[in-house]
């Protein structure tokens, strides 16, 4: 087979290796740089994970729908805290706050609960209610869904349904199931649909979960989310009837954004952007993620404003705001260029077993979260500097296993990746409890959450300021995959796909060597 080119990835890679290993390290005269591993090893150790999990614990008592009172709450907790880092106040640590424009009006769910009553006489049940933002069972009421004060008989088919009914379901609330719904009269819908992740053949933990919903904004049937094990107690009532209630207020169709940025020393107009969101009623959803990028960036102001490490060539920028949205507003606003980016989501959550996604190569899953041939995308080496940084990190603690998985999209990169940006997410594989009333601050790993955290940040620090060393690594690694790729496509007699990794591989080299000008 030809692979359509003149040298193969692995003969550019064992030169550009050999180029770097007989290239001297540059330092500045104040200070000696540090290569990923030494630096990851002092990430760990400055890396404050008691203040990171009081950062989640605190954003843990709100639901943080984007512009609503617990987001901000959150979101000025958070400023604040960066202030006091030196972020805003000290040379070369600047911070800021925009808006972003939402899809429809900021929601905020104030209370809600749902009763049960039946034939059989015995007093109403109330099965589940919340009146602060803190209690638990915040989840039954899914984002942007309205308010609602109504009683109705309970069926449970949308073919059964009459007015003034209230459909009963355990499918997952869809456009189209409220549209069939509401055109038969139904006065609601209640669900007690689980993902597939939280229902496990070896536990009946999930039994009494709630799933944290999002419906389309300006949804105007009421809708409301309630446990399996409350789906089998109106099940088994003798013509139940349920009392709903919600209340939900709106405001302005607009959120903020923080932005705190570490700014470079010799390429001042490019930076590396560090992103989680603050939005979300769980502890994967994503107070974890929004704490530790948060303990990140007070970690990297600590030691530079210290001196502990020396600044980078390139800025550090860490984004916090509406999932998605706030990418796509910083990349509006900003005068930087952006050469790469970092997602958090979820870390330590969870079955506590990290993932990381490569951005769109080869093997890439199918998606319609961009609409985007993955084949077109630049070819880049970021996920295997991540790859990298996971094994610094993993060696600094005596062994650390974690995953790696192709691109499937759905969150924070995404923007960056229609900007033609290289970047990669960090998340947490799912468990019983992810993204359900029980997904909350108690269940974060402590110690999944700091290791997450900090290779997140060690990725995006070798990027903004690679070693010598850190590139040698990096093309090596690259070279080994080349040929795991590529023989594993061949292996399969699939020589379209070896084609597509050996191009890819080979602009991979490409752009890494540029890395070392």
């Amino acid at each position: 087979m030809s692979l359509g080119y003149r040298r193969s990835p692995v003969a550019i890679l064992a030169a550009l290796v050999l180029a770097l290993l007989v290239t001297p390290a540059v330092s500045s005269p104040a200070t000696v740089k540090k290569d990923a591993a030494a630096r990851a090893q002092g990430l760990l150790a400055a890396f404050d994970t008691e203040a990171a999990l009081e950062s989640a614990a605190f954003a843990d008592q709100f639901s943080r729908a984007p512009g609503s009172r617990g987001y901000d709450i959150v979101l000025d907790e958070f400023a604040a805290s960066l202030r006091a880092a030196g972020f805003g106040t000290s040379a070369g640590l600047d911070l800021e706050i925009v808006e972003v424009e939402l899809p429809g009006p900021a929601w905020e769910g104030r209370a809600a609960s749902v009763s049960l009553s039946s034939a059989d006489g015995a007093e109403d049940e109330e099965l589940h209610a919340f009146f602060a933002p803190a209690d638990r069972d915040r989840a039954i009421l899914p984002r942007n869904a309205p308010s609602v004060d109504v009683v109705g008989d309970a069926v449970f088919a949308l073919e059964d349904v009459f007015p003034g009914s209230i459909l009963v379901t355990r499918s997952h609330v869809r456009p189209d199931l409220l549209r069939r719904a509401a055109s038969r009269g139904a006065s609601a819908v209640v669900s007690a649909s689980l993902a597939t992740f939280n229902v496990r053949p070896d536990s009946d933990a999930h039994v009494d979960a709630v799933q944290v919903r999002e419906l389309l904004p300006r949804t105007e049937l009421p809708v409301l989310q309630i446990s399996p094990s409350s789906y089998a107690a109106i099940r088994a009532s003798r013509e139940p009837r349920l009392t709903l209630f919600a209340d939900v207020a709106y405001g302005a169709s607009s959120a903020r954004v923080l932005v705190a940025r570490i700014e470079g020393v010799e390429r001042k107009g490019e930076t590396v952007a560090l992103v989680a969101h603050l939005q979300g009623s769980s502890a994967s959803d994503d107070a974890s993620g929004a704490a530790g990028l948060l303990e990140s960036a007070r970690t990297a102001a600590r030691l530079l404003r210290a001196r502990d490490l020396p600044r980078p060539q390139r800025g550090l920028t860490f984004v916090f705001g509406p999932e998605v949205l706030q990418a796509e507003r910083w990349l509006e606003t900003t005068l930087d260029v952006a050469v790469a980016a970092v997602g958090v989501l979820g870390i330590g959550t969870g079955d506590g077993r990290l993932v990381l996604e490569r951005g769109p190569d080869p093997g890439a899953l199918p998606t319609n979260d961009l609409d985007l041939d993955p084949a077109g995308f630049a070819p880049n080496a970021l996920a295997s500097f991540a790859h990298l940084a996971l094994d610094d990190v993993s060696g600094a603690v005596g062994g650390w296993t974690f995953d790696e998985e192709p691109y499937e999209g759905g969150s924070n990169p995404d923007p960056f990746l229609r900007a033609g940006v290289p970047a990669v997410l960090f998340w947490a594989r799912p468990g019983p409890e992810t993204r359900t009333s029980l997904d909350r601050f108690e269940r974060i790993d402590r110690e999944a959450l700091r290791r997450a955290a900090v290779a997140a940040l060690a990725t995006a620090w070798t990027i903004a300021d690679p070693a010598p060393e850190d590139l040698a690594r990096c093309a090596l690694l690259l070279e080994r995959e080349c040929f795991a790729r590529v023989g594993d496509a061949l292996q399969r007699d699939d020589p379209e796909q070896a084609e597509a990794w050996a191009r890819w591989l080979d602009g991979a080299s490409t752009w890494l060597a540029r890395r070392a000008r």
